[in-house]
């Protein structure tokens, strides 16, 4: 039930966003066998040891969907922008154009080191 839950998020979204969430989605769960996801905020969310590790949003004002690192301010990535967040960093996606994976994997790598 959860995992359709889950899946229902992407499945509601149109292409090419649809497509590219769910590559993304694919990625960051690969990184490890302990990285869970659920809904939260509405949005998908990335959990390691019990501890929010990123979620991905796409907000209407927003041109690309992008992925919120909840430690981001300890990620030193010049592609990742903390807008005016004081923690957090994110990293946009285009949807149009191909998904930088080693980009995302470094990032990611990165991140659960803070774990």
């Amino acid at each position: 039930m959860k995992e359709s839950n889950q899946l229902n998020y992407y499945l509601s979204l149109e292409e090419p966003l649809q497509s590219c969430l769910l590559a993304v989605r694919d990625i960051i769960l690969s990184m490890d066998e302990e990285i869970s996801e659920c809904i939260k905020y509405g949005v998908p969310c990335f959990v390691i040891k019990g501890k929010p590790l990123c979620y991905l949003f796409k907000k209407k004002s927003e041109k690309f969907p992008y992925i919120l690192f909840v430690k981001g301010k300890e990620l030193h990535f010049p592609e990742l922008d903390s807008g005016d967040r004081k923690l957090m960093k994110s990293l946009s996606i285009d949807p149009e154009k191909d998904i930088e994976m080693e980009l995302i994997k470094k990032i990611l790598l990165a991140a659960l080191e803070l774990y």
